[in-house]
């Protein structure tokens, strides 16, 4: 600012004016330090107490005209310091303002407008103000973010899983309609033998149904006729091979189905079980089933099975019982060679001797 004011008063023709006060005054040591500050709010404090000085000095030897324009000069230096000081706090300002929006935990920072009390800001899940009672409360924002994301996570899961779930299920589906399509290969058409039926049992519909009539009929009596159960076989017996059939059992709530061999006892009292030649499953009083081993085994059967299946594979020692309805195995007998003894016939059975009529019929599906 001395500089600028030195070259102007050189236009004016002050130079020798201000020569003489500043060696008058003393000044020199001042001008120096002025130079020497390095603060320029500073350097401006000391170039209007300059100018001041100069503005207030006696033994200037000017004419009158240029004491008018010194002093317009002077004001227009003292406007232009004070133009420049405050260019030079804007630039501080703006300056402190880039800094402070570099530094992220400053920017996030707010005022409390009730209590003027800095809070953190509340998307890292600190703390803010519980403006009801003036408390600190956790902010649970990021936290629920986190459980909302968490969810999102498990119904995803979820769903995928009932989708698997699904799918294993169509394919378990299409595995039994694919195993029941194969057993229809060796359907069986069976007829019932009348020769082989207890005296309470009528065979009727060609030999393909049989029913209890509750009183002892009048029919022959021969070696392979059942006198004691009322129980009858099929016409044919198998020794080798594959073979299926299928029976309506209806709503009747006691019946037993399977295969005998050829050399079971017919006359008298006999348990049913592979050790006496039967591999039988039964239902009795319509709500317990029983695979008739020795002894007999207790079946969980979740439905009631309208039609059972019931495949004889000789080669492989095995007699299974299927629900046709639900697909679903109910019981496999393992047939030992030792037990076979001849050929194995299909048995059938509508109830017990020594229990109440069931008078709906068995029905052979062909």
């Amino acid at each position: 600012m001395c500089c600028l004011y030195l070259t102007v008063q050189s236009e004016f023709r002050l130079n020798l004016c201000v020569h003489r006060f500043l060696y008058r005054s003393n000044l020199k040591a001042l001008q120096e330090t002025m130079w020497q500050m390095k603060s320029p709010a500073m350097s401006c404090f000391f170039c209007v107490m300059l100018l001041f000085q100069i503005a207030h000095a006696e033994s200037l030897d000017v004419s009158t005209w240029d004491q008018v324009n010194h002093n317009i000069l002077i004001v227009l230096t003292i406007l232009v310091s004070i133009l420049l000081f405050i260019v030079i706090a804007f630039s501080c300002y703006i300056i402190c303002s880039v800094k402070r929006s570099k530094d992220p935990e400053r920017v996030n920072r707010s005022k409390d407008p009730e209590r003027g009390l800095l809070i953190p800001d509340n998307s890292k899940g600190l703390l803010i103000p519980d403006n009801s009672k003036g408390l600190l409360i956790p902010d649970n924002s990021k936290e629920d973010t986190k459980i909302s994301t968490s969810e999102k996570i498990d119904e995803e899961k979820e769903g995928t899983n009932i989708s698997i779930s699904k799918v294993d299920k169509e394919i378990e589906s299409l595995r039994r309609r694919i195993e029941y399509q194969e057993k229809l290969f060796f359907l069986e058409r069976l007829i019932l033998d009348a020769d082989t039926a207890h005296p309470r049992l009528e065979v009727f519909d060609g030999g393909k149904s049989v029913k209890d009539t509750g009183t002892m009929r009048n029919v022959a009596m021969n070696s392979t006729r059942f006198d004691s159960h009322i129980f009858i076989l099929a016409t044919e017996g198998f020794i080798t091979g594959k073979h299926y059939w299928e029976v309506d059992v209806g709503k009747k709530n006691n019946w037993k189905l399977g295969v005998a061999s050829e050399a079971v006892t017919r006359k008298g009292s006999v348990i049913l079980c592979p050790r006496n030649g039967f591999w039988v499953m039964a239902l009795s009083d319509g709500i317990e089933y029983w695979a008739c081993t020795d002894p007999w085994t207790r079946l969980n059967v979740r439905s009631k099975p309208q039609k059972i299946g019931i495949l004889l594979d000789i080669s492989a020692g095995q007699l299974t019982f299927y629900d046709i309805q639900s697909e679903m195995t109910l019981y496999t007998f393992s047939i030992a060679e030792s037990d076979k003894k001849g050929k194995l016939f299909p048995f059938f059975s509508v109830g017990s001797s020594v229990g109440k009529k069931d008078p709906e019929p068995l029905k052979l599906c062909q």
